[in-house]
């Protein structure tokens, strides 16, 4: 069931709407949300204003209601910007969709209107994009080979190109030159990743010393989170304007599997070594798996 905490649109309580669908995803922008289905079907709701809601209309919805023109494709990921809002989602082959409003270019097509049913973003089809988020009035892709893209926005230094010009096409981060990211996330106007090699960086305002550098001051381009170093970060979530990053469990190797079992351990000396081995690393992709819930019951 989904669960909705705050009077609003849907009120409190379990979203009717949804009751009996098998609900994967959620995401949450300042006055709209959506889920994902089993299925792969997106509903949305909420205010409607700009398009943002991708029915094909400004109206509000006070339940969530299916998405008609994504209802051909499998939807896994989706995000919602706060403010004049936009709408992301990424379908089955890695493609990603935008709607909403269009200030300062982060729908991503190269102007500022707005639409209100999703459309591709055309510069990212062969990008094999498989995260998008939304912060205030910019948008982010991370593509396959784990570089990403930021466009909208740019005052504050948010979009990380060195500039504060807004960007109306998808564009690379190019300060992450080298650096293969496997997750991001953003506030209000920061960035935040974080690499293969757990390494974490930020830019964007700093004015509460988000970008973990110890300044106050907007970081133009990625600067490394130095005191990280070392934790083995591999997950990031950033609210407003301040952002939680955490480290999982030493990833098990052969050297670490038993060759041996402990005779305080007679439970399982009948069990044979190759068994327990696999074991062993079931259980470190089960903590890895349960580590992402976690994440995302944070998210709701």
């Amino acid at each position: 069931a989904v669960v909705s905490t705050q009077s609003g649109h849907y009120g409190r309580g379990v979203i009717e709407a949804l009751r009996g669908k098998q609900v994967v995803e959620i995401a949450a922008g300042g006055a709209h949300s959506a889920a994902i289905t089993t299925l792969g079907h997106l509903y949305t709701g909420g205010k409607g204003r700009y398009g943002r809601l991708g029915h094909g209309d400004y109206d509000d919805q006070p339940k969530p209601k299916l998405v008609e023109a994504l209802k051909p494709y499998k939807v896994k990921q989706v995000a919602c910007g706060s403010g004049d809002a936009q709408t992301l989602c990424i379908t089955e082959g890695d493609i990603a969709w935008s709607w909403g409003d269009g200030d300062y270019g982060k729908l991503g097509r190269g102007g500022s209107d707005g639409c209100k049913v999703p459309k591709k973003v055309d510069t990212l089809l062969k990008c094999q994009i498989t995260k998008i988020v939304c912060g205030s009035q910019f948008s982010m892709a991370l593509g396959r080979n784990g570089d990403l893209y930021t466009w909208g926005k740019g005052d504050y230094h948010r979009l990380g190109h060195g500039s504060e010009d807004h960007v109306r096409w998808p564009q690379r981060v190019v300060g992450l030159n080298g650096q293969k990211v496997v997750d991001i996330s953003c506030g209000s106007l920061f960035c935040v990743c974080v690499t293969e090699d757990h390494k974490v960086y930020a830019w964007g305002d700093n004015d509460e010393g988000q970008c973990g550098n110890g300044k106050t001051s907007a970081v133009p381009v990625p600067v490394l989170i130095e005191p990280l170093q070392g934790k083995r970060i591999n997950r990031i979530a950033c609210g407003s304007a301040h952002a939680i990053v955490w480290s999982t469990l030493e990833q098990a190797t052969s050297t670490k599997h038993p060759s041996s079992i402990s005779p305080e351990y007679p439970l399982l000396q009948d069990i044979a070594i190759p068994v327990l081995r696999n074991r062993l690393i079931l259980l470190h992709y089960f903590s890895e798996v349960l580590t992402l819930y976690l994440y995302n019951c944070v998210r709701l």
